[in-house]
């Protein structure tokens, strides 16, 4: 089974193919299914082959998974032991599908990477994830540049480097944030000796 699929549609016998040789395979580590409109459906699916059988990384970047796919998701966050990256990007996922993510990722003490760049995310889904990840053990990046964050965003992700001393790359560009934001990422970052990279570039530019 190749690891890497893209620019198709997964049928429900594709999916079944999936989870049989998930069982079966011990090099599958990483899957790769991006671009392949997977959908709540396909979310679903990939979290019963999840119990088969863990992975590292799962890349489920272009796949139209909505509020009941994250849910799956987030209970894939809250019970997996491996998982370790997980990529939702461009997936235009608004805050009540974040609100379903959380209330598993909220439960994760393994993950190391969170990418949820090229979405709806406004500040108000900011804050439920930032709930969800402060105390978080081994986060340590994070990407959601190209959302709708703006001041309020970028103040709830200061408060998260105030407290949080495991993240040290974030990524925050084309956010919308303004002088206010910025200056609360600034002072917290001057007060967090162990972040390393914070982006805010094109922190003007409205991506939707």
């Amino acid at each position: 089974l190749k690891t890497t699929v893209s620019d198709g549609h997964l049928s429900n016998m594709m999916l079944e193919v999936v989870r049989n040789q998930w069982a079966q395979t011990d090099y599958l580590r990483c899957p790769k299914f991006e671009d392949f409109g997977l959908k709540d459906d396909g979310a679903i699916a990939l979290q019963k082959a999840m119990a088969i059988r863990p992975v590292y990384g799962l890349f489920l970047k272009g796949n139209f998974i909505g509020d009941e796919g994250l849910k799956a998701l987030g209970s894939v966050l809250g019970e997996d032991k491996s998982l370790q990256i997980i990529d939702l990007s461009h997936n235009s996922i608004m805050d009540t599908g974040i609100a379903k993510l959380c209330a598993g990722l909220r439960q994760n003490r393994i993950l190391i990477e969170l990418k949820l760049h090229m979405n709806k995310i406004t500040g108000e889904g900011t804050k439920i994830l930032v709930k969800a990840i402060e105390g978080h053990p081994t986060l340590q990046k994070l990407d959601l540049h190209c959302n709708s964050l703006r001041d309020v965003g970028a103040i709830a992700y200061a408060h998260l480097l105030k407290t949080n001393k495991m993240i040290d790359h974030i990524k925050l560009s084309q956010n919308y944030i303004g002088d206010e934001g910025a200056k609360a990422l600034f002072s917290a970052i001057n007060r967090n000796p162990y972040i390393t990279t914070v982006d805010l570039s094109r922190r003007s530019h409205l991506p939707y």
